[in-house]
């Protein structure tokens, strides 16, 4: 094989010329300076170690293996096996604590130690491959030699996300009936909350700011039948053998979270915001059927709706007491009731009154 530079193989030779031939290039050059490895007295790499390669300290560290030889200096080459069963140390421990390793199991290389586990979070782990044997925990999680398939495979990181599309040029699929990403989990836990999938943004910078998830239907030069931004469901089967709760059940919950201090001036703060934003001049939404900030439909089969007609309230709130000064007061003022607002019900339009002043 060629010699390995310190910034990888060497550059401009012949195409087409072939770099290695062993077993279709699953043998690869890395100097040890550029791995992580298990450590040891003398610092440096073992023959028989898991290693991923560091690229100096970079983010996008994807390449791992095994290592064919030991080093005694940063600056020697390490042949490297990225593929093959070996007996390696795995510790029987994943995300949440000690587990057992089972036959199939992914295995993980931490990639500030080279420590082999079931530890799958992007950002201290990278897929190394998959256990071919069980091992017990057995109430600590000591590393057990277990054979190993090792497997160099690419894995998104902070520098190499999972991307479909660009602006301007997105995934093109014209089947009806067509979901592009599908995910269904069932979940039998019996306590706990239980989450389909959980996103979490921490803004650090001082000005910044964003969105923890951005949703957006655009329909574009044509005339489309019924198009959500976004659609939220919570069910209870669908079907006359029913779940149920005995708690509390929503569809959606938003939750605007005030810390436990007095907060700085300025902000303007809401649990709920819904804006019809208008891009022009010439927005002019005249012409459409019906249009409202907020749509609240009482929809399903007949008998079902006369039933939620005879239950349900248009709105409700909980958790103050009505007092005067609180959010909600008693008012016996008349004169008080000067400002309406347009509503819509059961397709009739009527004006709900506001008062211009407390009681």
């Amino acid at each position: 094989m060629p010699t390995y530079s310190s910034t990888g193989y060497i550059n401009g030779l012949t195409a087409g010329s072939q770099v290695s031939s062993t077993y279709e290039g699953r043998h690869i050059l890395v100097k040890e300076q550029d791995c992580t490895h298990p450590s040891h007295a003398d610092v440096y790499v073992d023959k028989g170690d898991p290693i991923i390669a560091n690229d100096l300290g970079q983010a996008n560290m994807n390449i791992v293996g095994v290592a064919l030889n030991s080093a005694a200096a940063t600056t020697d080459q390490i042949a490297v096996d990225t593929e093959g069963i070996w007996n390696l140390a795995v510790v029987p421990y994943n995300d949440d604590g000690n587990s057992d390793l089972v036959f199939g199991d992914q295995v993980f290389i931490a990639t500030a130690t080279g420590i082999l586990s079931k530890i799958r979070n992007a950002n201290t782990n990278r897929p190394f491959g998959y256990a071919l044997n069980w091992t017990t925990v057995a109430g600590s999680a000591t590393a057990v030699v277990v054979a190993v398939k090792v497997h160099w495979a690419p894995y998104w990181s902070v520098v190499a996300r999972p991307l479909c599309g660009v602006s301007g040029a997105a995934f093109v699929n014209d089947t009806a009936d067509t979901s592009f990403r599908q995910f269904r989990y069932d979940s039998g836990a019996e306590s706990g909350d239980n989450r389909g999938e959980y996103l979490r943004v921490y803004y650090t910078g001082a000005g910044g700011g964003g969105d923890c998830m951005r949703l957006y239907a655009d329909v574009v030069g044509v005339a489309a039948a019924n198009v959500f931004g976004a659609h939220i469901t919570a069910g209870f089967g669908e079907s006359t053998v029913g779940g149920s709760i005995t708690g509390l059940g929503v569809a959606m919950r938003a939750t605007l979270g005030l810390p436990d201090v007095a907060m700085a001036a300025a902000g303007t703060y809401a649990a709920v915001m819904a804006e019809i934003y208008s891009f022009g001049a010439a927005a002019d939404a005249g012409a459409v059927t019906e249009l409202s900030f907020i749509r609240c439909c009482n929809g399903g089969n007949a008998a079902g709706i006369a039933d939620v007609d005879d239950d349900a309230f248009l709105l409700v709130y909980t958790g103050g007491a009505t007092d005067s000064g609180n959010v909600v007061e008693a008012s016996v003022t008349e004169a008080n009731y000067s400002l309406s607002a347009r509503c819509k019900l059961n397709g009739t339009t009527c004006y709900l009154m506001f008062a211009s002043a407390a009681g």
